[in-house]
């Protein structure tokens, strides 16, 4: 069983700021501070991407942002 973590990103959110947005716990409304980010397990991250109709959502692992992340999260 995966017991990574990921985040999601809304790519519309991101684009129109040119920020990363990433979608808050809520899945409502996004926010470019990961710290205020949600972390959601394979399983919801999948069926966010999947039922994203417009396809405006990519999902990527909470180790690929610490990666990238200048800010300690």
């Amino acid at each position: 069983m995966d017991k990574s973590l990921y985040y999601l990103i809304d790519l519309k959110g991101s684009i129109t700021s040119s920020n990363v947005q990433y979608w808050k716990v809520d899945k409502l409304s996004s926010t470019s501070d990961v710290r205020e980010a949600g972390i959601f397990t394979l399983d919801e991250a999948v069926a966010f991407v999947n039922n994203d109709l417009e396809n405006n959502t990519v999902m990527i692992s909470e180790e690929k942002v610490k990666e990238f992340s200048a800010v300690s999260i």
